[in-house]
């Protein structure tokens, strides 16, 4: 499987989850984004998936790990 494809799946699924409030759920795909986001070396979308787990952070009323 293209794993660059499954992360961006995962970070798609995960602003889905954020979006329905489902707050757990979308923390796991932007984990699970993030990880195959490293191994492939693609910091562009590490970055993309550091950013929407961030607005989830603040969404969740998590405002300093947001920042971290």
């Amino acid at each position: 499987a293209d794993q660059r494809g499954q992360a961006q799946t995962l970070l798609y699924q995960g602003n889905v989850y954020s979006d329905l409030s489902k707050f757990d759920q979308a923390r796991v795909c932007y984990e699970r984004a993030a990880s195959l986001s490293t191994s492939l070396g693609d910091k562009r979308e590490q970055a993309i998936t550091l950013v929407a787990d961030a607005r989830l952070q603040v969404r969740r009323g998590e405002y300093q790990r947001a920042l971290n």
